[in-house]
This record gives structure tokens, sequence and C-alpha cells, in this order.
């Protein structure tokens, strides 16, 4: 063979190994999803199920408008698997074993859920909270006041508190910096 010959396929082979390696961590993570789905999400669907169909009955609490704000910054369907988790008793004490089952749920409530599924999952969530934290709760809480009595750059705060209220509780500044991206994403739109 000459050399140059057994240099192309030597690069060929090693342009071959990254692409390899990058196939088997896709599969991994595919497969760590799958199983995620189908042990943990897909036997919790029908009571997820029941929820959703208790608060179609109800009137929803957040604003249409809102929620879609909040959806372009991916804040709902995190906010709505953390809760789900908290619910079924599935959150775990470890922290990053906490975010990861998170972000497994949040691509579940994906791929089985329609978008207004997972905003009425929402507004159960937001009305009822998890763990004490509801919207009228944390009104109180953060305002004093109830969710009537709220205007708008409290409605906002409001909302913004409810994706993370342990983080925005113990900083209020961030809670208006986030709250005022909020305001702004909804007089623009």
């Amino acid at each position: 063979m000459q050399p140059s010959l057994i240099i192309r396929r030597i690069i060929l082979l090693l342009w071959q190994i990254p692409l390899a390696v990058v196939a088997l961590c896709a599969a991994g993570l595919g497969a760590l999803f799958l199983r995620s789905d189908v042990r943990s999400f897909r036997p919790r669907l029908p009571e997820i199920r029941k929820i959703i169909e208790a608060q179609k009955a109800a009137t929803p609490t957040m604003p249409p408008f809102l929620i879609s704000c909040l959806r372009a910054e991916g804040v709902p369907d995190q906010f709505t698997a953390r809760c789900l988790l908290s619910q079924f008793g599935l959150d775990d004490t470890n922290s990053n074993h906490r975010h990861a089952r998170a972000l497994l749920w949040t691509g579940s409530l994906y791929w089985h859920l329609s978008g207004e599924e997972r905003d009425l999952l929402y507004c159960a969530f937001m009305n009822d909270g998890a763990g004490g934290l509801g919207i009228h709760h944390l009104a109180s809480r953060l305002f004093g006041r109830p969710v009537e009595e709220l205007t708008d750059s409290e409605l906002a705060a409001l909302a913004v508190a409810s994706t993370s209220p342990s983080r925005f509780i113990k900083d209020h500044a961030l809670l208006e910096t986030y709250s005022g991206k909020l305001l702004h994403c909804i007089k623009a739109g």
C-alpha cells in the first residue's frame, strides 16, 4: 500500500471514532429517556389526565397570555414536571437526581400531552400548589393580600415567584428583574 492511502484510511478511521462516540452517547440518553418514560411517567398518566380533566371544569387562575409569555421562557413545563414529581413522591433529596428526573419528565410532558393540556396542568398546580406553595399562599406570603387585590406588576411577580418559590422569596431583586421582563413581554404581545 502507498503511504498516502494508509494516511487517508487512518484519517477516515479517526473521523469515524468521534461520530461513533456521539452515536453511542445519543443512544444511551435515548434509552435513559425511554426507561424513565415507560417505568415512571406512563403508569401515572391516568392520574395526570384526571388532574387535567378537573382543571378543565375549573376556571383557570392564570390568563392565557401570561402562560404564553412564561412558555416563551420555558418555565411552565419545568415547573409542572417538578410539581408532578413532588405530588407522586418521586422528588429525590439529591439535587442532581432531582434535576435529571425533572428534565426527563419535562420531555415526557412534551411527548404525551398537548400544549393546552400542559397549560391546564400548569394552572392546576398554580392554583393548588405543591407542598403548600400554591398561588394563593404565595400571594399572601409575598404581598399580604389575596390574588384578587394584586396589581399587574404584583401578579407578574407572583407568576415568576411560583416557578421557583424558595429562590425568588429569598432574592427580591431577582424577582423584580424577572417580573419586569414578564411585564415587558405582556405589553409587547
